[in-house]
């Protein structure tokens, strides 16, 4: 039996219509595959990209470093004590120079013990020491102490002293611890207060020196005499 043969065209037509039901499938798979798999690359280079560049800085600038504040803070406060300390060193620069002129100004020697002012206290005064303090002493206080004790002949001394006194304080003489009584008439020679100046010398040389006995009676009748020359002497009188 002879089976007829087959058109071409048929066939033709058939292996088309074949391929045209199967490519729209697989053309989708192959999309969706391809899509999925952009996607995922997408992400993966998406989030690999982040984690390599997030220490970056794209901005054109120096990078900071991350602990700058504790170094700034550091850097403030050096500045700050050295501030401080260059204050404080110029205060007592200032203060060492007050110091010296201070010094220099009141005649004190700079390292040495300050000689200190007796200013007649009693407990700072003696009988002992009184000479060597006669311009600060305050005689008079001793004087009274001594009628008091009815030490006459040490009243008596304390007069002459106290003429004494006045007449440094006149100029009319140079104080000198060790000068005698002689000195200072030779050095009163000549001066209008030479005569009454000289009574009172004797006096006191016989008195203190001497035997010669002061009762109250003779020690009222000296004072004046003594009272009297310091009162001249004190009031400018040269005549």
């Amino acid at each position: 039996m002879i089976r007829p043969a087959l058109n071409p065209r048929i066939v033709i037509w058939w292996f088309a219509a074949w391929l045209a039901f199967l490519l729209p499938p697989l053309s989708g798979q192959a999309q969706g595959s391809g899509a999925r798999e952009s996607v995922d690359r997408q992400d993966f280079d998406r989030e690999l990209w982040e984690e390599l560049t997030k220490e970056l800085d794209y901005q054109d600038r120096t990078p900071v470093r991350r602990n700058e504040p504790e170094y700034r803070d550091h850097s403030e406060q050096e500045a700050f004590w050295a501030t401080f300390f260059k204050v404080l060193a110029i205060l007592a620069a200032i203060a060492i120079v007050g110091y010296v002129l201070a010094n220099m100004l009141s005649g004190q020697p700079l390292f040495g013990p300050r000689n200190r002012r007796v200013e007649g206290q009693l407990s700072e005064i003696t009988l002992e020491n009184i000479e060597d303090h006669l311009r600060e002493a305050e005689i008079d206080s001793f004087i009274q102490e001594a009628i008091r004790r009815q030490d006459f002949a040490l009243a008596i001394r304390l007069h002459y002293l106290s003429v004494i006194k006045a007449l440094i304080e006149g100029e009319w003489i140079r104080w000198k611890r060790d000068k005698t009584n002689g000195a200072y008439l030779r050095e009163m020679g000549g001066q209008p207060l030479f005569q009454p100046f000289q009574e009172v010398t004797t006096i006191f040389e016989q008195v203190w020196y001497g035997d010669r006995a002061v009762g109250r009676g003779e020690f009222d009748r000296l004072q004046p005499i003594f009272l009297h020359l310091e009162r001249t002497i004190r009031s400018g009188q040269r005549a």
